[in-house]
């Protein structure tokens, strides 16, 4: 048995980029195995084919051995991870399958991370049903729209969703006129409108019912904007808002006012890359929904 009369304190391990393969003992290794470089680094290696590239691993460690965090290098750049300090062991245990764009990790009391894709705001969209602003409605009401004007509304998806439709309703309608759906993500650097996720094309307005063009799009759990416009003055059916529940999601730009309906100068044609800086008013929403069927 071998007798250990010291500690090595290694401040570096590795998985290092290598362009041609080491030798272990004078004979080239083979592929797949680890072998610790004699030479200047002292780090241990990855043995790959010639001219492979290899993301590089850092464990830092200080005495007596404690990593304390772990850094994923590639080329010059690199993410670092460190636990803060702990007064007792935190054990969590992965699952044990992948999970799927859009969702998040659910953490149970013995540690287990679980994939979920619900959010507790809202059990999640039923396929038929249309879904529109949230908890906005005040009354039903009708609003002639301006032409040339793009106007957008808040959605919320609560899971990973496929959309396949986005709709209005015209209660009046202008001979010879279009409407133009979409939907927006939201700004990163705030609350409005950002850029856009899918345009849906056109659908008529000289007649009056249900109006719904076809997209196919996954949303993930979040804040959406659903986008109308228009190329006549057809009159949708609309909400007149609860103004003090906009506020605490859209502002407003005094403590007095009322601004719920966003809108801004648009030619009517494909929808912008990214939404123009738009203004307020205090008019009626038309009522805009997505669905999956």
């Amino acid at each position: 048995m071998a007798t250990v009369t010291g500690q090595i304190f290694l401040n570096t391990i590795a998985i290092l980029e290598v362009d041609s393969n080491p030798t272990v003992l004078g004979v080239e290794a083979n592929l797949g195995s680890l072998a610790i470089e004699t030479g200047s680094g002292n780090m241990w290696r990855k043995v790959g084919a010639n001219n492979t590239d290899w993301v590089e691993v850092f464990v830092n460690q200080s005495p007596p051995g404690n990593a304390s965090s772990l850094r994923l290098q590639n080329g010059n750049n690199s993410i670092n991870l460190t636990i803060p300090t702990l007064s007792t062991d935190v054990n969590l245990i992965l699952p044990g399958v992948e999970g799927v764009e859009g969702q998040h990790l659910i953490y149970q009391t013995s540690g287990q991370l679980t994939w979920s894709n619900q959010d507790s705001f809202h059990p999640g969209i039923i396929t038929g049903k249309y879904y529109g602003s949230p908890d906005l409605l005040d009354v039903w009401t009708t609003q002639a729209v301006t032409a040339n004007r793009l106007y957008a509304i808040l959605l919320y998806i609560s899971r990973r969703t496929l959309i396949n439709r986005i709709g209005c309703e015209v209660t009046a309608a202008v001979a010879g006129s279009q409407v133009r759906l979409g939907l927006y993500s939201v700004d990163s650097n705030g609350g409005e409108p950002g850029n856009l996720i899918v345009d849906g094309g056109v659908a008529l307005t000289a007649t009056t019912g249900l109006k719904e063009v076809i997209v196919s799009v996954n949303l993930n759990p979040g804040w959406y904007y659903i986008a109308m416009a228009t190329s006549g003055t057809p009159t949708f059916r609309s909400i007149a808002v609860n103004a003090e529940a906009m506020k605490s999601l859209l502002g407003a730009t005094a403590p007095n006012t009322n601004n719920q309906n966003l809108n801004v100068a648009f030619t009517f044609g494909v929808l912008p890359s990214t939404f123009p800086p738009a203004t307020y008013t205090a008019v009626a929403v038309p009522w805009l929904w997505v669905r999956r069927v």
